[in-house]
């Protein structure tokens, strides 16, 4: 949802665990130290969701290639947020 500060319950904070590294050609490594699974969500800025993808353990890496050039904000088990442009 998206209200006029930008996505519902998104709030990047100084005290993020979410580490994103990006290996090219629009793919990341998202890493939460701790985590047992990842669960991610990709939006536009708009709020509108365009991926999602899960797995187990503290990292997982996803794959943007399908995804236009423009600015996203990722996601990580619903408390984690970071924007990124593609």
């Amino acid at each position: 949802m998206r209200n006029a500060t930008g996505i519902d319950g998104i709030a990047q904070t100084q005290e993020s665990r979410l580490l994103m590294k990006s290996l090219g050609n629009r793919q990341f490594n998202l890493f939460v130290a701790g985590a047992k699974q990842m669960q991610v969500h990709v939006y536009q800025t708009d709020g509108t969701l365009v991926l999602t993808h899960e797995g187990f353990g503290d990292e997982i890496n996803i794959d943007l290639t399908p995804l236009t050039k423009g600015a996203y904000v990722v996601r990580v088990n619903g408390q984690y947020a970071q924007q990124i442009m593609l």
